[in-house]
């Protein structure tokens, strides 16, 4: 999370989506939905990027599930673990992306629209 954090202005406002099915245990003070091509409708909630972090804690103790989307209020990246997907997608800028990349502590490799979700490792 530090590292996104160092890409965005607005780590104070953070956008998440959790999909509609998991939702029915997150609290009715969602801001809105959006619904994806996938189909797949999920709520949209306001929070920070440190409400992101804590979610995937305490969906270990709690089961709950952590968004499935996030980004920050400038759009500077997004993050997205759609619920039939292998991997975890990150799309930003060069920069933020190499970054990743480079972090030994962080599984990542390089990927391309035109790979879809079904890459083969």
């Amino acid at each position: 999370m530090t590292l996104l954090a160092r890409h965005t202005s607005r780590s104070d406002s953070v956008y998440w989506g959790v999909w509609d099915g998991y939702a029915t245990d997150y609290p009715d003070d969602y801001v809105g939905t959006i619904d994806l091509a996938v189909p797949r409708r999920y709520r949209i909630y306001q929070r920070t990027l440190g409400d992101v972090e804590r979610s995937f804690m305490e969906s270990i103790d709690h089961e709950l599930h952590p968004p499935n989307l996030w980004w920050p209020a400038d759009r500077a990246w997004c993050v997205s673990t759609e619920i039939n997907f292998r991997w975890t997608y990150v799309g930003g800028s060069n920069v933020c992306v190499s970054q990743i990349l480079s972090d030994t502590s962080i599984e990542s490799i390089p990927t391309y629209l035109s790979e879809g979700n079904l890459m083969e490792v």
